[in-house]
């Protein structure tokens, strides 16, 4: 035999009373009907799917925007090396894309790869930050890359404005 029903049972999910079997309580005692419970696992797991489409469809147009613009300068290939991230100081694999492209791919740290704009590591921006900002940035890039890509630059697109970190290439040609 089924326990009684506390009184006034309410679906979390779709606020109608629960009048009958086929509900669940969660640890923390929400109570939802099993079909309202079923229909958010379903849109839940349909939404992962359309993000993980995006990001896949996201980096099949960086690998073709990245094969054409090397085939229209095949003779200098990125310059890659291994030495200390500008922000961590941790070993990194960096990626200098000069002189196509004024950015610098940081990878294999534990920031979890980003993209730095140029200027920034040039001018000696990164290098006069203290290790406070240093741990913060390198945060806030750990944050940012669990949603898609990071890339630090400034505000206002000059070496000395504001830092800023975006999803995407601030300078990316439309």
């Amino acid at each position: 035999m089924e326990p009684p029903l506390p009184p006034d049972l309410i679906c979390v999910r779709c606020s109608k009373p629960i009048q009958s079997s086929g509900y669940l309580v969660s640890p923390s005692g929400e109570a939802s009907h099993i079909r309202c419970r079923s229909r958010d696992l379903q849109q839940t797991a349909l939404e992962e799917h359309d993000r993980a489409r995006r990001a896949i469809d996201r980096a099949a147009g960086l690998v073709g925007e990245t094969m054409r613009r090397r085939q229209g300068s095949p003779s200098i290939p990125p310059a890659l090396t291994r030495q200390p991230c500008p922000l961590c100081g941790e070993p990194a694999t960096l990626i200098d894309w000069r002189p196509a492209l004024d950015w610098m791919t940081v990878d294999e740290c534990p920031c979890n790869g980003y993209f730095v704009w140029m200027p920034l590591i040039s001018d000696g921006r990164l290098a006069r930050l203290t290790p406070e900002d240093r741990d913060t940035l390198s945060g806030r890039i750990r944050a940012l890359r669990l949603t898609g890509e990071a890339w630090l630059t400034t505000r206002d697109g000059t070496a000395m404005g504001a830092l800023i970190l975006r999803d995407e290439r601030p300078d990316r040609p439309n």
